[in-house]
């Protein structure tokens, strides 16, 4: 079944109305059950009215359906703290007021080979992806990988102090709908002492 989005506020009110929400593939169906309609004994035995709309409706059907184009949106905003975990610790939140939002959140402990995803809804296209998190002697790598975006990229994460950081990655959607978005701690720097990720939120935005 094709999953339609919201339907543009000039569409048609004609036939497309009738099956935007099943999607294409559906049409045939539809108008033949309204031709079994037809030739049954139910239709000879309908009321002269109840006749005159099956065939309108069928006349529609066949002339003037169109189907909208999928709509999708290309800006989306997520916090870590609702991520779900693939592997590892529970996400934790951590008040720091020096942060974007007042606090970051890590899988806590940290651990080699930590990860977690959450998904967006997005059209194709070129995207900012906007990453608050916070810099420290603990911290691992992140490799943030993206449905449709190409190869994964990495963020060290590791610092001699700690920081407040925004960074912006950028990555080239070629497919439009829901998307996961995975996050993985393979790695970590060689003067770090651990593999946490603090992070605030990953926000996309169209270049």
């Amino acid at each position: 079944m094709s999953y339609l989005y919201p339907v543009p506020a000039d569409a048609p009110a004609d036939g497309t109305q009738i099956i935007r929400q099943f999607g294409q593939e559906w049409l045939p169906i539809i108008l033949d059950r309204i031709d079994d309609l037809q030739s049954g004994e139910w239709f000879e035995s309908a009321p002269d009215d109840i006749k005159q709309q099956i065939r309108e409706l069928l006349d529609l059907l066949e002339t003037d359906v169109t189907i909208p184009p999928q709509v999708f949106p290309t800006v989306a905003n997520h916090f870590h703290w609702l991520s779900i975990v693939m592997a590892g610790n529970a996400i934790a939140r951590t008040l720091t007021t020096g942060q974007t939002y007042d606090y970051v959140s890590a899988q806590n402990p940290g651990a080699k080979d930590d990860g977690w995803k959450f998904q967006v809804c997005l059209e194709a296209g070129d995207y900012d992806v906007i990453i608050l998190w916070s810099r420290g002697t603990n911290r691992g790598i992140l490799h943030l990988q993206v449905d449709g975006g190409g190869d994964e990229q990495t963020l060290d994460m590791y610092g001699t102090s700690l920081a407040d950081v925004v960074t912006t990655l950028t990555f080239t959607l070629t497919i439009s709908g829901n998307l996961w978005v995975y996050g993985s701690v393979p790695a970590k720097n060689a003067s770090s002492s651990g593999y946490y990720c603090y992070i605030t939120g990953i926000f996309f935005r169209p270049t």
